[in-house]
């Protein structure tokens, strides 16, 4: 099996390509957008979703029983009572 993900950064999120096989040796091309809705989320909340994506393509996203995993945050850092 061939893995790969082609990641594009688009004005409004990402765009993800990749590669399916199908049966008798045919490709499906599928495609995914990690987008800013313009409400609450903003393009670190685009990116943080395409990088559990990638981890979960790659399935390497693991158990919360794993001795070691990989875990993504966005630490925000905004005074307490601050509005988002």
């Amino acid at each position: 099996m061939d893995w790969s993900l082609e990641i594009r950064k688009a004005e409004n999120g990402f765009v993800v390509k990749w590669w399916e096989e199908l049966e008798n040796d045919k490709w499906n091309e599928l495609v995914r957008v990690f987008e800013e809705t313009g409400e609450d989320e903003d393009e670190l909340d685009a990116a943080e979703a395409l990088l559990y994506f990638v981890l979960e393509h790659f399935d390497l996203r693991g158990s919360k029983h794993d001795q070691r995993r990989i875990t993504i945050d966005i630490t925000d850092k905004r005074e307490e009572g601050e509005e988002k």
